[in-house]
Formats: structure tokens, sequence, C-alpha cells
């Protein structure tokens, strides 16, 4: 179909077509003309092309507001849903709220700013702004962040995989050798490192909607069958308030919940004009951020008032009878279809970060290593993890906390703050001490996560022994 343009202009003496996106065939399309106008941003050629290559998305129609938000929302809740009646259960009811209120609004904060960032210097990349406010240091700390908050991610995941998938065998009446946890995590491997040598993330994107049906299966499992599971046992106190467990559990671990900033672009160019204009981007970035709010309490709220001081940092793990068993099948076959988008990503960033070049860019075979080489460094850590002897479900609570206070926070509040500021042009800034407070927000974030991380190992050195004996 080729290039149905909207209006023709010069800018620089230079042509410029503005088009949809639903008119963009192919890249190729573009050869004729210097420039192309993509929603708001004003492309070269070359730009156009990379652009396109690598966000499959912003080749679909123009997406209308309600699917926009849909789309934030997939990208918003993952693992760290799963974990948020554990964060209840630690933080206390009220410190669980206290959390998220603020979390809530810095992470609404950070989207429409990024997003106004971006705007400012014609640049559709969360990474290709930081460039041009930064230079190459700016676009090497988003891309390390990103390469850490993914590699948290998907030790998350494997994690999950190995425990869930062990734990079905199990009931199956698998006791051998062959459904220990270590080879579980191995069979996840092997299976996903096919899926995972393909080079584009669009490959994958009609998954995205099993994806978000099995999450609300999931949610719907906790708030209907917690209470019926455990009917019996209502004697444990329910927590108001835990300073401790707010630091310790809380904070990051709801962050990482919530973060969706490095999805925001993509989205962005993907809305249709009405979903593009200011105050209606703003309200897509609110009704997403709500949305993800109010799931994660539904889910940890009613996790953990159904199972209070029983309740397992992976909620699924308190649901042991059979018919739960179509639930975590579920959860499987999602995970082992979502987890290889997020090693493209990991990829991605770790060529960037290492060679600063696009992985797209290299030779296949080089491709192919690479992604052996994170994925075995993921499935090393949870081995590691598994031969100390430490509990799977602890271990996944602490590498979101870990995730989300450090690396989380930046993309969320830090680094959104820090290009708006750097940006856009003091008269025309509307959010300049709240871009100040987001920063400091995400820096707080951080600190409190490491001091505590550090300070942990030393406070429950100092805890006086239990009446048996242990510590």
């Amino acid at each position: 179909m080729g290039i149905v343009p909207q209006s023709i202009e010069y800018v620089d003496d230079k042509e410029v077509v503005a088009v949809n996106n639903a008119d963009i065939e192919k890249p190729g399309s573009l050869s004729k003309v210097d420039s192309v106008v993509v929603g708001s941003f004003v492309l070269t050629h070359s730009e156009t092309q990379k652009y396109y290559m690598n966000n499959p998305i912003a080749n679909k129609i123009a997406n209308p507001m309600i699917l926009s938000v849909f789309l934030f929302l997939n990208a918003m809740i993952g693992s760290g849903i799963f974990n948020m009646p554990y964060v209840f259960f630690q933080c206390g009811i009220l410190g669980a709220l206290l959390i998220f209120l603020p979390a809530v609004y810095f992470t609404w904060l950070g989207l429409v700013t990024l997003t106004e960032a971006c705007l400012e210097v014609n640049t559709p990349e969360f990474e290709g702004t930081a460039y041009k406010a930064f230079g190459f240091w700016g676009e090497w700390c988003v891309n390390l962040n990103f390469l850490f908050y993914t590699f948290g991610a998907e030790l998350s995941y494997f994690l999950l995989l190995g425990e869930v998938i062990n734990q079905l065998l199990i009931g199956w009446g698998c006791y051998g050798i062959g459904c220990n946890q270590y080879l579980t995590t191995f069979y996840a491997m092997i299976i996903m490192l096919p899926i995972s040598q393909l080079r584009h993330l669009g490959n994958l994107a009609w998954l995205s909607v099993y994806s978000m049906v099995t999450i609300v299966a999931i949610i719907g499992l906790v708030i209907i069958g917690g209470p019926l599971t455990n009917q019996q046992d209502r004697s444990d106190n329910v927590y108001v308030i835990n300073g401790y467990g707010m630091l310790v559990s809380g904070i990051g671990a709801v962050v990482f919940a919530l973060t969706c900033s490095p999805q925001t672009m993509h989205i962005y160019i993907a809305s249709n004009a009405e979903g593009q204009k200011p105050q209606k981007w703003s309200l897509i970035c609110l009704l997403a951020v709500l949305a993800g709010l109010f799931m994660c309490i539904f889910m940890g709220l009613a996790g953990y008032l159904s199972f209070r001081d029983k309740t397992n940092s992976f909620i699924l793990n308190n649901f042991t009878q059979g018919w739960a068993d179509v639930f975590l099948v579920m959860f499987v076959i999602h995970l082992i279809f979502f987890t290889p988008s997020e090693i493209m990503v990991m990829r991605y960033n770790f060529c960037k970060v290492v060679f600063n070049r696009r992985s797209e860019d290299l030779d296949w075979r080089v491709n192919r290593v690479i992604t052996f080489f994170l994925v075995a460094a993921v499935v090393g850590t949870v081995m590691g993890i598994i031969a100390s002897g430490s509990s799977n479900g602890i271990a996944f609570s602490l590498v979101l906390n870990i995730t989300g206070g450090v690396a989380a926070s930046w993309v969320s509040f830090v680094l959104p703050g820090a290009l708006y500021l750097k940006l856009v042009p003091r008269e025309k800034q509307k959010y300049h001490w709240e871009s100040i407070a987001n920063i400091a927000f995400g820096l707080a974030v951080t600190c409190i996560v490491v001091a505590t991380l550090i300070a942990t190992p030393f406070v429950q050195a100092l805890q006086p022994p239990s009446d048996d004996g242990s510590s």
C-alpha cells in the first residue's frame, strides 16, 4: 500500500510527509522522503527505519485510549503481583497502603514527565532521550538499569518456574531424581531457549492476551478461592502496620509491581491522535496506574486476609488442593512463553551496555551465544540460591525488593524526573517541583532498600534466641 499522506510540508528545505501509523506498511516504503511524522515526532528516514524495525508495536493501527491503558497494564502486571499478599503480611494493611500511595503518584508522574521530555527533543525512545540530555553516559545509565531490572525479573520467573513445576510433578506422583527442583529449572531453560532466539519482541505480541487472562484468572482465584480454601483458621491476628517490614519487604516490591516506564514511548506512539493529546495521555497514564493499583490491592488484601500468618511470598503456594493445578499449569504456560520476551529485552540492553550496539544489528551466531550466556547466568544464579538452602519463596520476595529498589526506582522516578528537568525549558515545566520530589523519592527508595539489605543480617544476629535455642 505504501504511504497515504495526510499532508506534505518542508522543514529545513527537506520534504516531510505526515502519515498515520497504520499507513506504514514497511520501512522500505519511506525511501522517497527525507522525513516522516510519526505521531508527534518528525523522524528522518534512517531514524524511522530503525524505529519501526525495533518497535513492532508502532506498526499497529492507532490504538484507542482503552487499548493504550490495557497495554500499560500488560507491561506493568507481572510476577510482582503474586507477591502482594506477602507484602500486606509483612507491612500490615495500613503499612502497605502507605507505600502504595506515593508509589502510585510518582509512577504516574514519571510516565507523564518522561513523555514530555521525549516530545521536547523529538525522540521516541527512553534511552535516546537520555543520550540527548546527558550524552553517552545518560544512555548507558538507562540501559544499565534496564539490564538490572530485566535480570531481576528473569530471576523471579525462573525461581517460580522451577518451584511450581516441581510441585506439580510431585503432586502427580513423581518423586524421582528427574523431578527435583534443579532439573525442573533446567527443563524450563531448555524449553525457553529456542523461543528466546527470536530477534523481535513483536513476534510474541499475541501472547500478551493469554498472559493477561492468566493473571486475571489467578486474581479471581485468590479473591474467591482464598476465603473458601482457608475457612477453618481465622485465629491469626491481622497486622495494621509494621515499619520494619515496610522497609525490608515492602517498598521495593511495590515499586517493582507498578513499573511500566520502559514501554511508555512504544505505547504512546501506538496511540491514536486523540490519545496523544496531553490531557488525554495524562488520563491514560492515570487510569493504567490506578487499575494496576487496584489489582495489586485486591490481590494483596484477599490473599493476606485469607491466609494471614500462613501467607506465602508466592501466593499460589497457599493453594495445595488438586483443583488448583489448573491455575498452576496456566501460570507455567504463561511464564514459559512470557519469559523469552523479557530475555529479548535483557539481550538488547546487554548489547547496548557492553557493545553499544543493538542486538538486532549483530550476527545471528553472536546473538545465540549472548542469549545462551544470559539465560545460563540467570539459571546459574537460581541454582546457587537452591543450593544455598534458601527458601525459593523468600528468595523470590528478596529479588523483587532489590530489583524494585535499585533498578525500577531509577527507571520509574529518578531518570524521568532528571530528563524532564534537563530537557524541558523552565517556563514550560508544569511539574518542576514535583519532578524534584520524584527524583528524591526514587533516591530514597534506593537508599532504604540498600541500607536494609546491608543491615538485616546484623539485626537478625542481635535477636535473642527462641525457646528451642534457634535464633
